[in-house]
């Protein structure tokens, strides 16, 4: 399998429209060569058509209604390619050249990389707790298959 620089999984498990605004922030990265963007979603209704049809680039993973945020994670993980995996939900918001900073950040010499992504939702408060510690940040490992 063909490896790109940079893999984006977004976890979708909230609502539509707040992926389609993620997604949005995204255009113009996702299109590069060594970027992937792949959603998982647990939507219970079916919106990979209008997604795939609106974001091309998109890589699109359609999962149970009960499936939760970890597990819409790993299976984006497990589809990735990316030697650089970055993990949001669909709630973010990403600067336009989010993609970008985070290329150039792993040409430094450390082994992890994070940064802070403002929350875009206003349906919900961020809770950040132990038990769920992606809400804190978002942090981005070179892959060492």
């Amino acid at each position: 399998m063909a490896t790109v620089k940079l893999s984006v999984v977004v976890a979708a498990s909230n609502n539509t429209q707040a992926l389609e605004r993620c997604l949005e922030s995204l255009k113009g990265q996702g299109e590069a060569e060594d970027t992937e963007i792949i959603v998982v979603s647990n939507y219970r209704e079916r919106v990979q058509e209008r997604i795939e049809r609106r974001f091309p680039y998109v890589k699109y993973v359609s999962l149970p209604e009960d499936t939760t945020v970890p597990e819409l994670r790993t299976t984006g993980i497990f589809h990735s390619r990316g030697e650089i995996v970055a993990l949001i939900e669909d709630h973010c918001l990403l600067d336009e050249n989010w993609c970008s900073e985070i290329k150039k950040a792993h040409e430094l010499p450390y082994p992890i990389i994070g940064g802070p992504v403002e929350n875009a939702s206003c349906e919900r408060r961020i809770s950040v707790s132990w038990e769920n510690p992606f809400m804190a940040g978002f942090y981005f490992c070179l892959r060492s298959d």
